[in-house]
């Protein structure tokens, strides 16, 4: 019964640790930004966190896809062909990075270089395996050169070193 309720105990310490309200607060991570941002669980098929569910309801890019339906098809298409085609680097703790970028000037604001960024992917740690996706609307001049696609990537690298997972 004692070792029951430590393993109880134990269970729910860590689940709490990792929901520290803290790790989820992306608002300096997205500032100046209409950002929506995703995480999900593949191996338990659960979300681990939404920010901004109604901009990962839209569409971006032209109107071609939602950040929902990003991860719709990232789900239904792990394969090792995927994989080996989306491979970018691995962490020094050994999370492997998978993903894809992109960017444009946001069409109505072209004039002010305000850029519509995304990166989707996935990383996995032996069998961990998290969905990410990441799409963005500048809503100021960024004070970078950087385009909109590398800022979305190091975006993601960012939350998801602060959650221990890269």
């Amino acid at each position: 019964m004692k070792r029951c309720l430590l393993a109880i105990f134990l269970g729910l310490f860590s689940m709490a640790a990792f929901a520290n309200t803290s790790l989820f607060d992306f608002s300096q991570d997205f500032q100046g930004k209409s950002a929506c941002f995703i995480l999900f669980n593949l191996n338990q098929d659960k979300l681990v966190t939404k920010y901004n569910p109604s901009r990962c309801e839209e569409r971006i890019d032209n109107g071609k896809t939602s950040g929902n339906e990003q991860l719709n098809f990232l789900k239904t298409s792990m394969t090792d062909k995927l994989k080996d085609n989306m491979y970018l680097e691995t962490s020094s703790n050994g999370w492997k990075l998978y993903g894809e970028t992109g960017g444009n000037n946001s069409q109505q604001n072209t004039h002010h270089n305000l850029e519509e960024g995304w990166f989707i992917g996935f990383i996995q740690k032996d069998e961990q395996k998290y969905i990410f996706v990441l799409n963005f609307s500048d809503l100021q001049t960024p004070n970078t050169t950087e385009n909109a696609g590398d800022r979305a990537k190091q975006i993601i690298k960012t939350i998801l070193a602060r959650l221990n997972l890269f």
